[in-house]
């Protein structure tokens, strides 16, 4: 059985994985570095270099662009920042971009020695969970969070990253992942009590409303609770992340319009990979 973990800020990435050989993880930073490598590779970027420091994105060679952001703002000197807007066709196609930011930068540094890092936003959610349902090894879905807090809208997206690639079928899993059967006289189906007695096999929880295969995928408790936040939110994205620390952020500093970048939904069928510390992109087939 295949384990998905869900980790969720950087400050929680030993304690939760420990090691990532193996696995294929799934850098998550909605708002905004993963979305703005999506519109970067959208329009045309040959490649973006992730580092974890503006000292080593300050050192490329004049052939790069330099994009950069610390607690929300634009490094000063750099050509780029991190909002998806700056990165259009006419600034990034055929180019080559250095990027360093607060919190993405740093997941995709500690995901070193992965078998396969993917980089993951609402642009190309549909193509990411085609790619790791093809998977056989483990999925780690790292939130990046904001400096090693705990944010909202990556556990919102990894909670639909989980449902997507679990598809449908929601059974009590016991040791191991294996069915439970509940010795009880009445089972529960859709909520509704049913006459029939003797041992419950597939249980059907009735405060579900999203369904997840637990006999193919074993979550752990960070995994449930994004699946949970999904569930209660699935359709009002936009108004729930109104209360985002993140978006509070962007209205202080005036850019709110990425947020409705930053929530447009599978706008291309790319999937980023980070081979040999660069990000390149190809098309699911």
């Amino acid at each position: 059985m295949k384990n998905i973990t869900t980790v969720l800020s950087p400050a929680l990435f030993e304690a939760t994985v420990g090691g990532v050989e193996n696995k294929n993880v799934v850098v998550i930073d909605i708002l905004r570095a993963t979305t703005t490598m999506c519109v970067a590779m959208e329009n045309g970027a040959n490649s973006i270099w992730p580092v974890d420091s503006v000292q080593k994105a300050a050192q490329a060679g004049s052939s790069f662009l330099t994009a950069g952001e610390r607690n929300g703002e634009k490094v000063e000197g750099f050509d780029l920042g991190n909002s998806p807007q700056e990165f259009s066709e006419e600034v990034v196609k055929g180019r080559d971009i250095v990027m360093t930011t607060t919190n993405g930068t740093k997941a995709i540094s500690l995901s070193e020695g992965a078998k396969n890092i993917y980089i993951a936003s609402y642009r190309n959610i549909s193509a990411v969970v085609q790619e790791l349902q093809k998977q056989p090894e483990d999925i780690v879905l790292f939130c990046s969070g904001w400096k090693d807090q705990v944010n909202l809208e990556d556990t919102l997206f990894a909670g639909e990253v989980i449902y997507l690639v679990g598809g449908s079928g929601y059974q009590v899993a016991g040791s191991g992942g294996r069915e439970s059967e509940v010795d009880s006289p009445k089972s529960v189906v859709g909520g509704r009590e049913s006459e029939d007695s003797g041992p419950i096999t597939n249980y059907q929880l009735p405060c579900t409303k999203y369904q997840v295969p637990i006999t193919s995928y074993q979550l752990n408790d960070s995994s449930w609770l994004a699946l949970k936040l999904y569930e209660e939110v699935s359709g009002e994205e936009g108004t729930f992340l109104e209360n985002a620390s993140h978006v509070q952020r962007f209205k202080s500093l005036h850019i709110e319009s990425d947020l409705e970048v930053c929530l447009k939904r599978d706008t291309s069928e790319l999937v980023l990979r980070v081979e040999q510390g660069i990000i390149r992109r190809f098309v699911v087939t």
